[in-house]
């Protein structure tokens, strides 16, 4: 299994961002389901973090159609690893609204996915947001 945590900028028109948001996570919940996908979303307003975990071909098929979804730019990948267990697998899609913490734990992966040395603590740190706010997520 593999799981993959992107971050990337927002594209939707900031009157339209909340009802498109809904729709993106409809849509994923069934192709989720349908895929083995779980994982969890963060939307700040201005952009998306995302967990994804699966079998390895279904988790690739999607961030690739991801990284061609006119609703998304400067995609990037901060961490992709093999894993063993799921850490999201009671969520086909977990998701959160905007949130100026989350905002900020999210730019601070997007500076560690540039940077050479990784700054794997704050990949980490958008890793275990993710988690918790699934955690305590109402929504499956």
């Amino acid at each position: 299994m593999l799981r993959l945590i992107y971050v990337s900028r927002s594209r939707l028109p900031e009157a339209e961002a909340d009802d498109a948001v809904r729709a993106i996570v409809r849509v994923s919940r069934e192709r989720n389901a349908r895929e083995g996908i779980s994982g969890a979303l963060l939307f700040t307003g201005t952009g998306f973090a995302q967990v994804l975990e699966g079998g390895v071909d279904a988790v690739l098929l999607l961030m690739r159609d991801i990284e061609r979804d006119s609703r998304h730019e400067a995609v990037e990948i901060v961490r992709q690893e093999k894993i063993a267990a799921r850490r999201f697998g009671d969520w086909t899609m977990a998701y959160a609204g905007t949130s100026g913490y989350v905002r900020a734990q999210v730019e601070a992966a997007r500076g560690a996915a540039r940077d050479p040395a990784g700054k794997a603590a704050d990949v980490a740190a958008l890793l275990r947001l993710l988690h918790g706010f699934a955690v305590h997520s109402d929504v499956a």
